[in-house]
């Protein structure tokens, strides 16, 4: 009975409703985990210590529960055909890699709690841990959107691999730049005012990697974009060509904007006569511009899940694809790190980059071989009606429609099995849809031979 009991609980917790709430807590605490480490410095006071501190260890821990919860969630619904997966191996490494950054984001709460400092090792640890996932998983992704873009010749592919191939390179310079930085920086960070100075000419190593992590993030961030505007450009017939383009530009919009306000200068009055309060606004209200695109990136796929059948297992890894994208675009805030906060807020966030960019690869991935598995099942089931039909065309028809159903159902289920077994993937499509699929070739089958016999 117990047993029972902690089985339909854990169920609970990794349904998908509740993963859909949890990754709504977890984004929220992640936005203000970035948030608080880029106005650090204005807000940093003793008086205050306690407090923050006390915020600090909150989001860290929703960041590891939340975490825990979205992949075993993720773990529960690709358990069957990720054992014969070629991401297998990779799975294992990577929650060997993940947990690790978890028991590290435990260390600096420890450390905090008990010595009032922490480690700056600590921080690049996380970050290369974190990152070098990223870069790893994202890698493999791109290769994979091109290998099917050449198959496929889909615009919208090509779209997702280059988007996915500019935020690897992003990555790396933000990767190199952030450590190279954390290495001049002291070990150890106590409670202080302001950041440490850190300083790098127009002609060093870390001048051009910091402009190789801004063009870049702005292309793969432009770039996802348009592959997201593209991959919902149905929704234009339901709201009108106008309205969607206006929807839909306006993450953009604010995206583009923060680059249009510093070039131009426009809120330099406003800093003069309250440089505080606007430069906690701005230090605000910009930066969250990447993660509404990301929201706008993971709605795509959530918005397609939808529209599937709850029976359907692509469903599932859609919605895994969108969390990932929703999480990936909050998450990349490594630069937010160099100003060394007290207590380190933005340290969470960067810990979900490695996570984000996985659950992209895993949902991505078994979503693709699903639909093809169920395309090749089609083709089976396409070419059995035909062969059988031509065979039992001299029988009575009523009995010769029975014979083809069952027949091509014995096939499918064969296909299906052999599938699985070759591969590790099953087709997606139930016994409900392979037989509404039949019947609507049986019709077309009818109807061919229809009009051939009135010519």
């Amino acid at each position: 009975m117990k047993i029972t009991k902690k089985i339909n609980f854990y169920s609970y917790i990794t349904s998908s409703r509740i993963i859909f709430v949890i990754t709504c807590i977890l984004t929220i605490a992640l936005l203000i985990d970035t948030s608080l480490g880029r106005i650090s410095n204005f807000i940093s006071s003793n008086a205050q210590g306690s407090l923050l501190i006390s915020i600090f260890t909150i989001i860290v821990i929703t960041y590891i529960v939340g975490q825990y919860l979205i992949l075993e969630y993720t773990n529960k619904r690709i358990e069957d055909i990720n054992r014969k997966s070629m991401l297998s191996n990779l799975s294992k490494i990577f929650r060997i890699f993940q947990y690790s950054i978890s028991v590290f984001l435990i260390v600096v709460i420890l450390e905090i709690l008990a010595n009032s400092n922490y480690h700056i090792i600590t921080l690049t640890i996380i970050i290369i841990f974190s990152y070098g996932l990223s870069i790893v998983t994202l890698a493999i992704l791109s290769k994979h959107f091109f290998s099917w873009f050449m198959s496929s010749k889909s615009f919208v592919v090509l779209l997702y691999s280059l988007s996915a191939s500019v935020f690897v390179l992003s990555a790396v310079f933000s990767l190199v730049f952030v450590s190279d930085i954390m290495l001049k920086l002291p070990n150890i960070i106590q409670f202080h005012y302001g950041s440490f100075p850190y300083f790098y000419g127009p002609e060093s190593p870390s001048f051009y990697l910091y402009n190789g992590y801004v063009i870049s993030s702005i292309l793969s961030f432009i770039l996802m974009w348009v592959a997201t505007a593209m991959f919902l450009y149905h929704y234009s017939q339901k709201l009108g060509k106008t309205k969607y383009w206006i929807i839909i530009s306006l993450p953009l919009v604010y995206f583009l904007s923060q680059f249009a306000t510093f070039l131009l200068n426009i809120f330099d009055p406003f800093m003069q006569v309250s440089p505080v309060f606007f430069g906690v606004l701005l230090s605000i209200i910009f930066p969250i511009s990447k993660a509404v695109g990301g929201v706008l990136f993971g709605i795509g796929f959530w918005t397609t899940a939808r529209t599937i059948n709850k029976s359907n297992v692509v469903r599932r890894y859609l919605v895994i694809t969108a969390i990932g994208f929703i999480l990936l675009f909050v998450s990349d805030q490594a630069i937010s790190l160099i100003a060394t906060p007290y207590p380190p807020f933005g340290l969470s966030s960067v810990s979900a980059v490695g996570l984000s960019s996985y659950l992209i690869l895993v949902g991505l991935y078994y979503s693709a071989i699903s639909l093809s598995n169920d395309v090749n099942l089609r083709r089976t089931i396409r070419e059995s009606v035909l062969r059988e039909s031509k065979f039992l065309d001299s029988i009575g028809k009523a009995y010769m429609e029975q014979e083809i159903k069952s027949k091509v159902i014995e096939v499918a289920k064969k296909q299906k099995i052999n599938m699985a077994k070759e591969s590790g993937f099953s087709p997606s499509l139930t016994e409900v849809e392979i037989e509404q699929y039949l019947e609507k070739v049986l019709t077309e089958v009818k109807k061919a031979k229809a009009q051939s016999s009135d010519k």
